[in-house]
Order: structure tokens, then C-alpha cells, then sequence
């Protein structure tokens, strides 16, 4: 895979993870309304990611009232974690 190939793969997975937050957190990417330190969802909510107990921190409401599987919204922090950790990777 050429250099360009590989850039244009991580950005795609970079991209998905940020749309996976998204839909973890229920907020938008960016929001200039949020508390200072928060208005960048993926610099804020990426960190807590990686222990389960923070989860509860980002979890959009609705998928807590809903008594969704926390194993499962595990699952998709993991994921998005992988995700995300794409842009640091070395090109």
C-alpha cells in the first residue's frame, strides 16, 4: 500500500470514530455552548474511554434510561478508542 493509500485508510478510520463517539455520547463533534475543556468532543471524551468506569461520564442519557448493556457500550468505547487512535499512529 503506497504512502497516499494508507493516509486516506487511517483518516476513513479516524473519521469513523468520531462518528462512533457521536453516537456513544449523543453530543456533536465540536459545540462552542459546552462547559470550557469540553467544547472538542473527541479531545475530551477520548481519555475517558479507556476505563468503564468513566463511561457513565460520556454515555448519551438516553442509552442509560434504556437500560442498554453496559458490556455492549464497553464494546463500542474499545472501538472507538481503536478508532481514534488512528490519527497518532505514525503514517
Amino acid at each position: 500500500m503506497d504512502n497516499l493509500a494508507g493516509f486516506m485508510l487511517k483518516g476513513e478510520i479516524y473519521s469513523f470514530g468520531v462518528v462512533l463517539l457521536e453516537i456513544l455520547t449523543g453530543m456533536k463533534v465540536f459545540d462552542q455552548n459546552r462547559p470550557k475543556g469540553k467544547e472538542n468532543l473527541v479531545e475530551w471524551a477520548t481519555p475517558l474511554l479507556a476505563h468503564e468506569a468513566n463511561l457513565g461520564m460520556i454515555l448519551d442519557p438516553q442509552l442509560q434510561e434504556n437500560n442498554h448493556p453496559p458490556k455492549g457500550a464497553s464494546m463500542l468505547a474499545q472501538l472507538v478508542s481503536s478508532c481514534l487512535q488512528q490519527e497518532r499512529a505514525k503514517y
